[in-house]
């Protein structure tokens, strides 16, 4: 399943929201529409601080337009260290909650399937 992300986002007519460019990076690598409340409220958490893990810093870079978050080894990134999660945050308000029950309605996971994510959590037994 594909979950759409749009490059370069653009704040619908009439929104009325004034954006930073800190913003606006943010919006652009979540590929969200700027004038959904609820899209914007993960972007304005992503960029909060208090989302990274202890001793990651993020600093926007102005001249670029973008951010940079660095581990806790120095290490520079140009993704948040849990990007995946806003992402699949995004792609659930986006309808994905539904298409991922209807298509368990019409094939529900075999035993198999439902036992397979067991295998990466150390102490289950499968």
């Amino acid at each position: 399943m594909e979950i759409e992300v749009n490059p370069d986002p653009q704040p619908s007519e009439g929104t009325g929201r004034k954006m930073s460019p800190e913003v606006q990076a943010g919006v652009k690598l979540l590929g969200v529409d700027p004038s959904n409340e609820r899209f914007m409220m993960l972007v304005d958490d992503m960029l909060r601080s208090e989302s990274l893990p202890r001793g990651w810093t993020a600093k926007f870079n102005a001249e670029e337009g973008k951010w940079v978050w660095t581990d806790k080894n120095g290490k520079q990134h140009d993704k948040h260290p849990v990007h995946d999660y806003y992402i699949g945050a995004t792609f659930m308000d986006r309808g994905g909650y539904a298409k991922l029950k209807q298509l368990a309605a019409e094939r529900p996971p075999t035993p198999e399937e439902v036992c397979a994510p067991a295998r990466f959590q150390p102490g289950r037994v499968t």
